[in-house]
């Protein structure tokens, strides 16, 4: 449990903060990112760009935004908690539960398929290199880029936490 609130905000700008964020974290929209990301990768534009991919990023600082946006906001029934703020609806719950269920698969597929994330290089990298006449960059170089799968194992465990939330008794959390 965490000992200290990070965000506290009204449930209600909580609610529209997470229909941003699912809208973020649409498949569609991160391959969008991915292929700009991995254009100005390639390039070498930018010197210090580490981001072949940018999606595990976003999906990391994203979950964990709304992880600590949601904490204070319990979905357990308590007699304790009589606050308006604290009332959390059963269906945001469910919606909030349902999509970081989703999220965690997608992730756990890309990080248990060992070529998965390769073969994604492999799609962005012949999209973006038809358009160019050449790079500067290869797509395996050592450079200090980011370690995408452990960012989603990272990804993945904010999406356990917030499966957590979620449960709303005990027994709720035997789905985690």
């Amino acid at each position: 449990m965490r000992k200290q609130q990070i965000l506290k905000m009204p449930y209600l700008l909580s609610s529209r903060v997470t229909l941003q964020i699912q809208n973020l974290l649409a498949e569609e929209t991160l391959e969008a990112l991915d292929k700009v990301s991995s254009q100005v990768f390639l390039s070498g534009e930018l010197k210090k760009f580490p981001y072949r991919t940018i999606s595990e990023t976003l999906t990391l600082v994203s979950l964990t935004l709304l992880r600590d946006m949601l904490w204070p906001h319990s979905p357990k029934v308590s007699p304790q908690r009589h606050s308006r703020q604290s009332h959390v609806p059963s269906s945001f719950v469910e919606e909030v539960e349902a999509w970081a269920t989703e999220l965690f698969r997608r992730a756990q597929d890309s990080t248990t398929h060992k070529n998965g994330l390769e073969e994604r290089d492999r799609r962005l990298f012949t999209l973006t290199s038809s358009n160019q006449h050449h790079s500067p960059r290869l797509l395996n170089s050592r450079e200090a880029m980011v370690n995408r799968v452990k960012m989603l194992v990272i990804a993945n465990s904010v999406c356990l936490e917030l499966m957590g939330w979620c449960a709303r008794d005990e027994n709720g959390g035997s789905n985690v």
